[in-house]
């Protein structure tokens, strides 16, 4: 009962505060995508070999996203090829092929969305470093349009690999990327996160994963505001955190139902917070 008690608070915090956070079409959208998330999941555990297909879906509704369908087709196809006895041609090439024809539909909409569109103040604050360095060599080396990529590509990634992001409001780094700094998860909702990761080699479902989160990771970090659309990372980490509580009540029973009487007081504490504020 206590640990069917935590996965529930668990698993509907972050629906819960992204919902008061914003109005319902922006909150139907990105539910209906991590819903396509979830139902990949659940065909790949029932090993349907068209697992990946309702992937296609998420281009038209959200175009920002148009990337992951490819990187998450593009993983599970190497994984399948190198496997003996894998025929090439099958529902993951399938998936790839569809995933790229929509994205080619897409294209204009995600492309404008995306780091690699030209961003006019970044281009001027090039120009600006350039002459803090002594030659004309150095400037261009240090300081040019693939530096502009490579920053904001790497400040997205950075941003959506924090734990602080997840449980703590990203405190105390909230000017670094525009976000809502929703509190997506109780915050220590973390040790049951941590007990998950750790023991990660031990959840049946750990491929999936950990290829769907790289493909979303890299997906949203490709983009100029990641914001709302990180939401599509909450199936997979709910599923490692949720498997947390079952690892922590395993290993210390009765360690966990003293920390979960905590946990639940302060979630309790932190709901109320943010149905004020909100």
């Amino acid at each position: 009962m206590l640990k069917n008690l935590i996965k529930l608070i668990l698993l509907v915090f972050w629906p819960l505060t992204f919902f008061l956070a914003n109005n319902t079409t922006d909150f139907l959208t990105y539910f209906s995508i991590s819903a396509l998330i979830f139902l990949t999941f659940f065909l790949f555990n029932k090993k349907y070999s068209f697992y990946l297909l309702p992937l296609i879906a998420i281009p038209f509704i959200d175009p920002k996203l148009s990337a992951f369908p490819i990187l998450a087709s593009a993983v599970a196809w190497f994984l399948e090829a190198r496997e003996p006895r894998k025929l090439i041609l099958n529902w993951t090439t399938a998936a790839l092929f569809l995933s790229i024809l929509a994205v080619g539909i897409q294209w204009k909409e995600f492309k404008n969305q995306t780091v690699f569109f030209s961003d006019y103040e970044a281009q001027q604050k090039v120009l600006r470093n350039i002459t803090l360095y002594p030659n004309v060599f150095s400037a261009r080396l240090f300081q040019n349009k693939v530096r502009i990529v490579f920053d904001k590509f790497s400040q997205n990634f950075f941003a959506l690999t924090d734990p602080n992001n997840y449980f703590f409001s990203y405190h105390p780094r909230e000017g670094v990327v525009s976000s809502q700094n929703l509190v997506k998860y109780p915050f220590l909702g973390i040790v049951y996160f941590l007990f998950g990761l750790f023991s990660i080699k031990t959840l049946k479902s750990r491929k999936f994963i950990v290829w769907i989160v790289v493909a979303l990771m890299v997906s949203l970090s490709v983009l100029k505001i990641f914001d709302r659309s990180d939401f599509t990372l909450w199936i997979p980490l709910s599923l490692v955190t949720v498997y947390g509580v079952d690892v922590f009540y395993k290993a210390r029973p009765r360690l966990f139902r003293l920390f979960s009487f905590f946990f639940i007081f302060f979630s309790a504490i932190e709901l109320i917070r943010i149905l004020v504020v909100l």
